[in-house]
């Protein structure tokens, strides 16, 4: 067999280029995977960054969140006429850290959702909510909205708290379970009262329900009715980061 030198050096020169392709191939694959590498790499670092940021600034921004609340707790429990801003509006205070917070208190539901039934009256407090000892709750009427339940009327009947024995403020006025708000007044900004719902038992057909709202009438002084779950909300803000707590008050 006769040794041809020219196709070898083809068939050399071929595998070369295949070879040099190769070469080429990996490592395109080596520095992207690289490139990916260091990308991530760097996405990660720089998250930890900014999560090391916030976390430095939380401290401090929880810090005088909490100052607020216990600076408006400690005014509460003296009697003290100071941090009453009703939310949304706030009272604004500053730590010598220079964060600063911003409080209110949330006392009142407006209106206040309700449902109740036949062997459940629901019972709702007028009161005044900084000064539970304070008799004078300040209202002198209050708008109740029937909007849905299995009854056609329910009645609405108002105490005064200090005083149960005396007649009530409102005695059984019927309201109707249509939508309609109906304002019931005949209350004294001067007392506390106890409101009490109750789907009418005289009517037939198995336990009643009722659902609707109440809220204090305008012209009234007070448009709110006392929350079931009273709360102080202080935000707390440290270089435009904010942390906010809410203290319960029962």
């Amino acid at each position: 067999m006769r040794f041809d030198y020219l196709q070898f050096r083809k068939i050399k020169k071929i595998t070369r280029s295949y070879d040099q392709g190769i070469t080429l191939l990996i490592a395109i694959i080596v520095l992207s995977a690289i490139s990916l590498i260091s990308f991530s790499l760097g996405s990660l670092v720089l998250r930890e960054l900014r999560l090391s940021r916030q976390l430095a600034l939380s401290e401090p921004a929880y810090s005088s969140a909490e100052a607020g609340a216990e600076i408006t707790l400690f005014y509460r429990i003296r009697g003290l006429s100071q941090n009453e801003q009703i939310c949304p509006f706030t009272d604004f205070g500053e730590l010598p850290s220079g964060a600063t917070y911003n409080v209110c208190n949330d006392l009142y539901d407006d209106p206040l959702y309700f449902n109740t039934f036949t062997d459940e009256v629901k019972a709702i407090l007028l009161y005044d909510p900084f000064d539970e000892t304070n008799s004078a709750a300040g209202y002198n009427s209050i708008s109740v909205t029937a909007t849905s339940g299995t009854t056609v009327n329910f009645s609405v009947s108002a105490y005064d708290i200090n005083a149960p024995d005396d007649p009530p403020a409102i005695d059984g006025v019927l309201v109707a379970v249509d939508g309609t708000t109906r304002v019931l007044g005949g209350l004294d900004p001067g007392k506390s009262y106890a409101i009490f719902l109750d789907p009418d038992p005289l009517e037939t057909g198995g336990p009643k329900t009722v659902n609707g709202s109440v809220t204090g009438s305008p012209g009234g002084g007070i448009t709110g009715i006392p929350s079931e779950s009273p709360t102080i909300q202080s935000t707390g803000i440290s270089d435009n980061l904010r942390r906010k707590i809410e203290v319960i008050l029962r």
